[in-house]
């Protein structure tokens, strides 16, 4: 069984990934004309792909809020 940190059990005979880059698929996205990539999973879920190369990494609050600051707002209301 998998953890939050490790790889799931192997099998015998089962190959194993030498390098972490086997495990990536580039695919094109389309990003939209504020520079943001909008979720095909997750209905108005967006980020700024540039956050990920910031350093270090924008706060979680801060990024929420510019997501999604009614969520956030709501959430936090109700978790006092």
């Amino acid at each position: 069984m998998a953890t939050q940190n490790s790889l799931p059990a192997l099998l015998p005979g089962q190959r194993v990934p030498m390098s972490y880059e086997e495990y990536l698929t580039l695919i094109d996205v389309e990003i939209d004309a504020a520079g943001r990539y909008h979720s095909t999973v997750l209905p108005d879920f967006w980020f700024d792909p540039t956050w990920l190369a910031h350093e270090p990494l924008p706060k979680t609050l801060t990024v929420l809020q510019q997501i999604a600051p009614g969520a956030l707002r709501a959430a936090l209301l109700n978790d006092q």
